[in-house]
């Protein structure tokens, strides 16, 4: 059963199909600029049964003849069985569409990606190897063009390279924001799970700064701390550090809601601000959490106790 990571990223090439084309670009693989990409279906009919790849992107040129069929495969583990069905995707692909094709296997763990490019031994003479794209392979968001910085690209990069610097995270979420459509809710999902209290942090620092963030993920922030999605212990401005998984996540919730009432520009008393990071019911914290984003003063956040 494919996983959620697996899925989303198959959703990535699926949703926007000339993610292959930049990154078989920054494969060194010539692919002509003229070339347009569109998504194709991806069951390939063989004389034992169908098989099905995760995507198939088709590249055409002028006056839409088909140039190069891109069968995108999403690995992220080592599977021995593989392989082999990837080279049925090659043969089946170039039968099917009477074209070059191309298996790209898309590994964003380091040791996979080392595995998948093994060449496969066909016959007694022959291998089979498909073009893997591995953290060396992906490019860094940092190292991207601005044409180039698509929000699928985006997620790809942040997942080879674990990217989990804060200015990092603040640019992602600021494009997630822009996006602000159900693929952007499944991404933000994904990175929100593999990066936890760093992710939820660059969120805060966006309110703080005073950036402005959509509706959409000012309730995915919510969200992210109402499923109690950081982790540890998070020292809070109060006095010291609150020892314990429990307080440790009271402290964080403290926290966040001190950062949108001052990005709000609302301000409080040091008695105000003492009454709030004290606070220790969680499901209190989670109220003044998403009260902050609308009340007009503090005391009004704080009539509710």
């Amino acid at each position: 059963m494919p996983s959620s990571e697996h899925a989303i990223l198959v959703e990535l090439f699926r949703a926007r199909p000339s993610l292959a084309t930049a990154l078989l670009r920054h494969c060194g693989h010539p692919i002509p600029s003229d070339l347009t990409a569109e998504i194709s279906e991806s069951t390939f009919p063989v004389s034992i049964a169908d098989t099905h790849a995760d995507a198939v992107v088709l590249l055409r040129g002028a006056e839409a003849k088909l140039r190069l069929v891109v069968v995108v495969e999403v690995q992220l583990a080592i599977d021995g069985d593989k392989p082999h069905r990837w080279l049925t995707y090659h043969v089946a692909a170039e039968q099917r569409y009477a074209s070059t094709a191309v298996v790209l296997v898309v590994a964003p763990d380091a040791r996979v990606a080392r595995w998948a490019r093994k060449p496969h031994p066909v016959g007694p003479r022959g291998s089979f190897a498909p073009l893997v794209l591995g953290p060396d392979e992906v490019p860094r968001i940092a190292d991207l063009a601005d044409d180039e910085r698509s929000v699928e690209l985006t997620v790809l990069s942040l997942l080879a390279h674990r990217d989990a610097d804060r200015a990092t995270l603040r640019a992602a979420t600021v494009a997630l924001a822009a996006e602000e459509s159900d693929r952007a809710s499944l991404y933000f999902d994904l990175l929100l799970a593999t990066f936890g209290q760093a992710l939820t942090r660059a969120v805060e620092d966006l309110m703080v700064n005073g950036e402005p963030l959509s509706e959409w993920a000012k309730a995915h922030y919510r969200q992210g701390k109402e499923e109690g999605k950081t982790e540890g212990k998070i020292e809070g401005k109060a006095e010291g550090k609150i020892e314990g998984e429990a307080a440790g996540k009271a402290a964080g919730k403290a926290e966040s809601v001190l950062a949108i009432l001052s990005a709000r520009a609302l301000t409080f008393s040091p008695e105000e601000q003492r009454t709030i990071v004290g606070n220790t019911d969680p499901a209190l914290l989670d109220r003044w959490i998403a009260r902050a984003l609308t009340v007009r003063s503090v005391a009004e956040l704080l009539s509710e106790s």
